[in-house]
């Protein structure tokens, strides 16, 4: 088996998992990641998609194994976002600005791209609460798996303090208080207030209270929050309930 582990490559993945074989010594001392993202398609490479009960508690409960969620916990935004990415999509066929030519692309239809969406407020409640049930089923998933809570690292705590919140992945790991060098080769494509994303504002916000005043405080943010409450359909739920990080308790 070659050194490195591609995150769509399940039969790797599979190999990785039968604890009959050695890791491969190429992995010693280093820190190897993949993505077990339920949505994401492990089968590219023509094998059946990675089975939770099976192939992954397998591979989650190898030796120095650890399931790590990366949590985006306000829903709100991120639903909000998808659509300023359809426009980027649309004009620059891609929704990450990572290489050269689609940063180039942002620059030249960034007004465009930037312009407010309307948003249907009750749609929204509908799609944030989807959000919200789908990060619970992973990290229910993923912890059965790992038999134990994931670790959680915040996508919004990386926004405000990158540095510190990657040493405390690390420390979490076990790997010490290292130098970490943050940076993202990803261009942010909407702005962290909605009030300059969202055309409707005050209508989305009548919508969205009246459907689930939980996330109210989320489409009101403009600071990069992080959230520990999860807004579900007929109630809610915490990160802190299902992972091993809880946003309140470091300061967030």
């Amino acid at each position: 088996m070659r050194c490195g582990v591609q995150a769509k490559d399940a039969a790797r993945l599979r190999w990785l998992a039968d604890a009959r074989r050695p890791a491969p010594s190429c992995f010693a001392g280093k820190l190897v990641g993949f993505d077990i993202q339920a949505k994401n398609d492990l089968g590219e490479d023509r094998s059946p998609p990675l089975d939770w009960p099976a192939d992954w508690k397998r591979l989650l409960r190898l030796p120095d194994v650890r399931a790590v969620v990366f949590a985006r916990t306000n829903v709100v935004k991120r639903c909000v976002s998808k659509a300023h990415v359809d426009v980027f999509y649309a004009t620059c066929r891609t929704r990450k600005a990572v290489s050269a030519d689609h940063r180039a692309c942002l620059a030249a239809h960034r007004a465009a791209i930037d312009a407010p969406v309307a948003v249907d407020g009750a749609d929204l409640a509908r799609l944030a609460h989807n959000e919200g049930r789908e990060w619970v089923d992973l990290m229910e998933k993923a912890g059965a798996a790992g038999g134990r809570p994931p670790l959680l690292v915040f996508y919004e705590a990386l926004l405000r303090d990158p540095h510190r919140e990657l040493k405390r992945f690390f420390a979490a790991l076990g790997m010490g208080d290292r130098a970490v060098s943050a940076a993202s080769g990803s261009l942010k494509i909407t702005g962290d207030d909605l009030r300059t994303s969202v055309a409707n504002f005050s209508g989305v916000e009548a919508a969205l209270g009246a459907a689930d005043p939980c996330f109210l405080g989320q489409l009101r943010d403009a600071e990069s929050r992080v959230f520990d409450t999860i807004c579900l359909a007929g109630g809610t739920s915490a990160f802190s309930k299902h992972g091993d990080a809880s946003p309140t308790a470091y300061g967030y």
